[in-house]
């Protein structure tokens, strides 16, 4: 086809998707809002085996692959899924390797699979952990190394998952959850790449930033902290300070 791409964005409500689409040669496809229910034909993905831009936000989807399937399309670099919340993924879920965007806000059954021990029944750990009791503790999968926008905004998230420390985000979207603090490993992964951080309406604490981590994020241009308490004002203040010496805007 000469144009590989489909959007179905309507105020139309599609109920149930019958018959999966059959467009060889599709690289995106906006499903967006289309009313969508129940799990997605077993056969979806083998008729879209080229896609790159796949949005299913704003659905009521609960299962995105067959019983048995972990894998998505390793075609995919962009992936909305937010808005489902009542969708569920495998826990071994495997993300393609060329994935450069993942949003999943408004997806705490998704979320709770996926970063499983940083969910609201998972207390957030007393000390900031090794590297070693990371991988044990919170049981983390390797996201992409081309992963760079991400968001879980609204998924009860108590911390900031680390089991995206080793993705080199630029984007990350957090708002609407339970975050106390940003960690100080945050620094060390993502200063040479993070460029926008939403914590807008958690609870971080005064101190919920460590002044060495103001530094070591040097990329920062965005840093949304309204709607926090306690340490929202004070976080803002020193966020002023910050963009000031910087000369952002």
């Amino acid at each position: 086809m000469e144009n590989p791409s489909v959007s179905f964005h309507s105020q139309r409500s599609l109920y149930h998707l019958q018959v999966a689409p059959i467009f060889p040669n599709l690289e995106v496809l906006g499903l967006r809002g289309c009313g969508l229910v129940g799990h997605l034909p077993s056969s979806f993905f083998g008729m879209i085996p080229k896609i790159r831009i796949l949005d299913l936000a704003r659905q009521n989807i609960v299962r995105l692959l067959p019983p048995g399937v972990e894998r998505l399309p390793e075609t995919l670099e962009v992936l909305h899924l937010d808005g489902n919340p009542r969708l569920q993924l495998a826990e071994t879920l495997t993300f393609p390797a060329g994935l450069r965007t993942l949003t999943m806000a408004e997806c705490p059954g998704a979320a709770a699979a996926v970063f499983s021990r940083a969910v609201d029944d998972e207390p957030a750990p007393a000390r900031e952990p090794s590297s070693v009791e990371l991988n044990d503790r919170f049981a983390i999968r390797r996201f992409p190394q081309s992963l760079q926008v991400v968001d879980l905004s609204g998924n009860n998230l108590t911390i900031i998952p680390p089991s995206l420390a080793e993705a080199p985000l630029r984007q990350l979207a957090l708002a609407d959850n339970l975050i106390e603090e940003v960690p100080e490993w945050a620094g060390d992964r993502w200063g040479r790449t993070l460029t926008s951080v939403n914590l807008r309406r958690n609870r971080l604490r005064e101190r919920g930033i460590s002044s060495s981590l103001w530094r070591e994020l040097a990329l920062l241009k965005e840093f949304d902290v309204l709607g926090n308490s306690p340490g929202g004002p004070a976080l803002a203040v020193e966020w002023s300070k910050l963009k000031s010496e910087r000369g952002i805007l």
